[in-house]
């Protein structure tokens, strides 16, 4: 099986994280040849290019680092860098699945909400060439984007994808949540029952 990887335009983020606690001293040189593998070291030095693919352990190396550093691994640490990264996305014009997402936020409807989530299981496998993503609704109460094939994706990164999901459609009173039932898969979940 092939080594699962991941696009550069997340990478580049990890990468940035870690480059700017070096700068600021948070992170020594003792601490990053002990925490990383030399292959993730070596992405620091690197220039990321956005469109090519890089080792999903590398970068998983680099968020456990950042996240323990700069948060003491707190989830809302990476929410709040998932909103980044979904904001970055829109600015830049990257994917359009973003660009689309961001501009029909107020999707209110069922078959609005489940249009909008698929477009997140197309930009997950523009993204990551190892997770299966698929949009459902159960009992028209909740939406599920389910990710398969997730073993290798890492803590770090579910609850960056929280942020990111929360960030595209602009739920504020019903936040996208997660959890891995097993190993290989991650459900990300959202209320979707009338209020009332």
């Amino acid at each position: 099986m092939a080594e699962p990887r991941v696009k550069g335009s997340l990478v580049l983020g990890a990468v940035l994280a870690v480059r700017k606690r070096m700068r600021t001293g948070q992170i020594s040189e003792e601490q990053l040849e002990k925490r990383l593998s030399p292959e993730a070291i070596e992405l620091l030095d690197d220039t990321i290019r956005v469109a090519s693919w890089y080792p999903m352990r590398q970068m998983a190396e680099l968020l456990d680092l950042d996240w323990e550093i700069g948060a003491d691994r707190a989830p809302e640490y990476q929410r709040n860098s998932g909103r980044n990264t979904a904001d970055h996305f829109a600015k830049t014009g990257l994917y359009q699945q973003v660009d689309f997402a961001k501009r029909n936020r107020s999707a209110e409807t069922l078959d609005d909400v489940l249009r909008q989530s698929r477009l997140v299981c197309t930009l997950t496998s523009t993204l990551y060439d190892f997770v299966s993503a698929r949009a459902e609704i159960e009992d028209g109460k909740r939406l599920h984007i389910r990710f398969e094939n997730a073993g290798d994706f890492p803590e770090a990164l579910r609850y960056s994808t929280e942020g990111f999901l929360n960030e595209m459609t602009q739920r504020k009173k019903r936040l996208w949540t997660s959890q891995r039932p097993e190993p290989d898969l991650i459900v990300f979940t959202l209320d979707i029952r009338p209020r009332g």
